[in-house]
């Protein structure tokens, strides 16, 4: 069975945004910031824009725009399409990895949204199963059946899914690694520009996200 990317006339749509990747606590300790105490529960003034450096270091790994196209903390996305693909086409979810398919819907020659049910349901359904085994998840017919024949239109086609991994601690080591890295980065410079200093680079940590980097999902 064949399995293409997602093709002209796709649009994704971010339905419920992720946790954080880390605590306060965790990111405090890391840029060796220590909390205010007297108040419960310690806090500290920069608290804010330490959770800002952080998000916007993940920013740049995941989603849409994010260097590794995947999803870190478990997500929520809206997959719309014109049309399925081929008859018997599985058809990739972006952003992985994949954790789950909430629905899948198309509008039918006379106009009405149709929702397919998930083999694997209680009780089993009939027009779709979930394969999770591979780098990327998929969906596709059932053993021997087809996508339905139906109105090809802007969104005809819509596939929410969950993307992700289940906990922080199952985020793999350098991506974490990189994360509090270019925070620190963040937190430190506040300036596009440091004047009066020798700069020296640090090891080139993007090189070691090679491995996570999943290209050509998206068009």
């Amino acid at each position: 069975m064949n399995c293409n990317a997602p093709f002209p006339g796709s649009a994704l749509t971010l339905i419920t945004p992720p946790d954080d990747l880390f605590s306060i606590e965790e990111e405090r300790a890391h840029l060796r910031v220590d909390p205010v105490f007297g108040a419960s529960p310690p806090t500290h003034p920069d608290d804010a824009y330490i959770e800002e450096c952080f998000r916007a270091a993940v920013g740049e790994l995941e989603g849409l725009t994010g260097w590794l196209g995947r999803s870190l903390m478990v997500q929520t996305w809206r997959l719309s399409l014109d049309r399925f693909p081929g008859s018997t086409t599985a058809l990739i979810l972006p952003l992985p990895p994949l954790q789950g398919v909430r629905s899948v819907t198309y509008l039918d020659a006379d106009g009405e949204r149709q929702t397919l049910t998930d083999a694997a349901a209680s009780p089993p359904g009939t027009g779709y199963r979930v394969n999770l085994g591979g780098i990327v998840g998929s969906i596709s017919p059932l053993w021997g059946g087809q996508w339905p024949t139906g109105r090809v239109d802007q969104g005809a086609v819509q596939v929410e899914f969950e993307a992700g991994y289940e906990s922080a601690e199952d985020v793999p080591a350098p991506i974490k690694r990189w994360v509090m890295t270019r925070a620190a980065t963040f937190y430190e410079h506040r300036e596009t520009v440091v004047v009066g200093t020798i700069a020296t680079e640090l090891p080139a940590y993007m090189h070691n996200l090679e491995n996570f980097r999943v290209r050509g999902l998206i068009e």
